[in-house]
């Protein structure tokens, strides 16, 4: 599945099923903020120390990136869902991580089923 042109050039769509690996990140875990903190901290090792709110994540990923720079997310069509207020903020969070680290990049793979409504939704999160 192709970017959308609407969409940011380092949101990298895919249908494929997410490669199996400790540090994708579940979306069917992540339909909150609090599943979402849960989720990066295992997949990513934030430290035990992580505070659990946007500015300790905007950290946390930061340093995550330096080993990685690319975000994997499974069942990407579950991310946020249940608090879809909090999803321009992670997609703020990552644009920035972008300036710092140009070769960030967010590979989210939604369910072929579901893929057409993410994309949407990203559209109107990015459009925030």
């Amino acid at each position: 599945m192709p970017t959308p042109a609407a969409l940011p050039r380092w949101l990298d769509l895919r249908e494929q099923p997410a490669p199996a690996g400790d540090r994708t990140i579940d979306g069917r875990a992540c339909r909150t903020r609090a599943g979402l903190f849960a989720e990066l901290a295992r997949a990513l090792a934030f430290p035990p120390h992580f505070g659990r709110n946007w500015d300790a994540c905007a950290d946390c990923l930061r340093d995550a990136v330096q080993a990685d720079p690319v975000l994997t997310v499974g069942h990407a069509e579950d991310l946020l869902a249940a608090e879809p207020h909090h999803l321009p903020v992670l997609l703020d969070i990552v644009s920035v991580l972008v300036r710092d680290t140009p070769a960030v990049t967010l590979a989210l793979h939604p369910s072929p089923p579901y893929a057409e409504e993410f994309v949407e939704r990203l559209r109107a999160a990015t459009l925030e």
